[in-house]
């Protein structure tokens, strides 16, 4: 009989926040941490976001543990298409409220 083991899993959490310079800038983290196993943290995000007239610009940097080195990158998007990646319940719950 052969024995198979399976992969171990992984448990994970993540904490986010964001922050509201002005009308105009943002900051915007996000950290995502193993509950157990070898790692602590399993990647960050880092966004730095301004609201213009016609465009949002983003400045993104981040890492996931296991793809290698980060990344930076850099987006121009005009507002009329321009969509929050990932809505959290706090923003959920706001907008119930409006």
């Amino acid at each position: 009989s052969t024995a198979r083991s399976s992969p171990p899993s992984t448990e994970a959490f993540t904490l986010g926040a964001r922050y509201r310079f002005s009308p105009k800038w943002e900051l915007e983290g996000q950290q995502i941490f193993s509950v157990g196993g070898g790692r602590d943290r399993l990647g960050y995000s880092a966004t730095l976001r301004r609201y213009g007239h016609d465009f949002v610009f983003e400045i993104d940097n981040s890492y996931v543990a296991g793809e290698g080195a980060g990344s930076l990158r850099f987006n121009i998007t005009p507002n009329f298409v321009w969509r929050r990646n990932d809505t959290s319940q706090i923003d959920r719950w706001r907008a119930l409220r409006r």
